[in-house]
Order: structure tokens, then sequence, then C-alpha cells
């Protein structure tokens, strides 16, 4: 869903190092907008397709109030995500001509997203895990899926809505330290 809607939300870094965002930041528009609309994969397309199709066959097979959950959850999911991709891209502020650190964060989390969560997080492991950007954006959700309820859905959208505000924050605060990469003078 991201990266078909706002693929360039995963390139923010390589638009930070290499001069990208710059043409972006003399428009009167949400720099990390044009950013998000600026890309998008057509692989995705295909996941996207393929993720339709799956919804509309769990509210055939189960029931459609299992479609509706698993819809609302990859929602949620896609805020998580797109929170994920801002705060990682962020990164390129901090690392001048880094932006491979993001991408490796960002692989890190997704990675971990497809963990076994069951039996093998407990206690403070657990709850470390859930306040990850992996637990956010991936566990919070299908927790919610297995276990329906307004307090799991409020768990899960409050913490990805929390996630994305900080992405935000991080991405405005760190853009007032921009340094043009089309200045002239020593870089760092």
């Amino acid at each position: 869903f991201v990266n078909f809607f706002f693929g360039g939300l995963r390139h923010l870094g390589e638009y930070i190092t290499d001069g990208r965002l710059e043409p972006m930041l003399a428009t009167p528009r949400n720099p990390a907008l044009l950013v998000a609309l600026s890309r998008s994969s057509a692989v995705a397309l295909g996941d996207l397709v393929m993720g339709v199709v799956g919804i509309v066959l769990l509210g055939f097979a189960y029931s459609p109030g299992f479609a509706l959950a698993s819809t609302a959850a990859t929602l949620i999911s896609a805020v998580g995500f797109s929170a994920l991709f801002i705060f990682a891209g962020s990164l390129a502020f901090f690392i001048p001509r880094v932006a491979n650190v993001g991408h490796l964060v960002t692989e890190i989390t997704l990675s971990l997203t497809v963990y076994p969560t069951g039996k093998m997080f407990g206690g403070v492991g657990r709850a470390f895990l859930l306040m990850s950007p992996a637990g956010i954006a991936a566990v919070l959700p299908l927790e919610a899926v297995e276990n329906p309820g307004l307090r799991s859905f409020s768990v899960a959208a409050g913490a990805a809505a929390l996630f994305f505000w900080v992405a935000l924050l991080v991405f405005k605060v760190c853009l007032k330290r921009y340094r043009s990469v089309s200045t002239l003078g020593p870089r760092s």
C-alpha cells in the first residue's frame, strides 16, 4: 500500500543526500508529502492487488467483519510503515551521504516484522518489541485482527499515529538544520 501510493518515502534519505529534496522545499506544500508522492513502485501494484483479493476472499471464507478488521489493520500498518520510512530517511540529516543506513534500519525492521512473536517474547522483551517500529507497524495490527476489539484496535491505531507524529516531528526538526547540498563550502 505505502510503496504504491507513497513510494517516495522509502527513498527519503537519498532525496536528502543527493539534493532532490531542495526543489520540494521551494514550494508551499509539505515537503514530506511531496517526497511521498514523488515515486511509486510497479511491483507494489501487484502486492496491492493481491492484498485486496486476499481481503475479499477473507470476507467470503470467514466473515465480512474479519475482512473489515484486516482492512483496518492494513491501514494502521501503512501508517506505521510510513512513519518508519520517514524516521529512517531522516537519518540522512545526521549522517551525510549515508542514505543506506536508513535502508538498513528499514530492512532490519521489516525482518523483525515476520519474526514469530508468540511465546518467544514475554515480559520485558515483549514490551520492547511492541514499542519498536516493528511492533508498531506489524505486531500490534496483527494482534488487533487476532483478538478483535475496540481496545486492541485503539492501541494499534494510537501507537501508529504517535509513531507517525514523532517521525514527522523529527523530519521537521531536522529540516530546520538542513544544509543545502548545493551550497559552496567544505562538506563534512
